[in-house]
């Protein structure tokens, strides 16, 4: 079944996951890029999986966004998209943080990529609900993003307050990065939407509701 805790920013400051052998168990933060998606393939990865969001590149249609909202999944998107059913936005550079951060309200505001400690702390520096942590490439759109760097990842686990979204092209990576305790795992749509890799994601990332019915 669909999640039932959104990435608001009140879930994004609660616990992730049920506490297991291995970590805190991530959500998952899913990439979505305009066009059309796989009514399958969505389908599939929020029967398996606990999704927390879709971070949308490119302007998705209002019907996709009323289905994702609908089934308990917030929608964010880049500052530069036009999608105002949007739930919150993410900025990627730290100065229009600080000038959205003023005006957004009670929206999601979300800061990215960064792939150093020095970029993670300046985004880190402007009060945002969230930091996307990833490899990139400057002026490289997001769908070039590569998976972060797992000591990163770990580093602002342990010494930060404002919860990490950890960019994970494999579900190797995914599996390597939940490790560290990071609250959420960001994947691409090429991704999630394949058979093999949503089933896998779902283990990684299982609905809380599934994992306390089985301690």
């Amino acid at each position: 079944m669909p999640s039932e805790r959104p990435l608001t920013t009140e879930t994004l400051h609660e616990d992730a996951g049920p506490v297991t052998g291995r970590a805190v168990l991530p959500r998952l933060v899913l990439l979505v890029q305009n066009g059309a998606l796989s009514h399958a393939g969505i389908t599939r990865i929020l029967d398996c999986a606990d999704i927390a969001s879709v971070l949308a590149i490119g302007a998705l249609p209002h019907q996709q966004v009323q289905a994702f909202q609908a089934a308990g999944i917030a929608v964010i998107a880049l500052d530069e998209t036009d999608q105002p059913d949007a739930d919150g936005v993410m900025v990627t550079t730290s100065k229009a943080a600080h000038d959205i951060r003023k005006a957004s309200g009670d929206s999601i505001l979300g800061t990215g990529p960064a792939a150093s400690r020095h970029e993670a702390m300046l985004f880190g520096e402007t009060q945002p609900d969230f930091v996307l942590l990833a490899g990139h490439a400057p002026d490289k759109p997001l769908t070039t993003l590569t998976t972060v760097d797992t000591d990163l990842a770990a580093w602002w686990t342990d010494l930060m307050e404002v919860p990490g979204i950890a960019y994970a092209e494999t579900v190797e990576d995914a599996d390597r990065l939940a490790a560290t305790g990071i609250e959420f795992l960001a994947v691409p749509q090429a991704l999630w939407t394949s058979e093999d890799g949503s089933a896998a994601l779902g283990v990684i990332a299982p609905h809380h509701e599934t994992t306390e019915q089985d301690t």
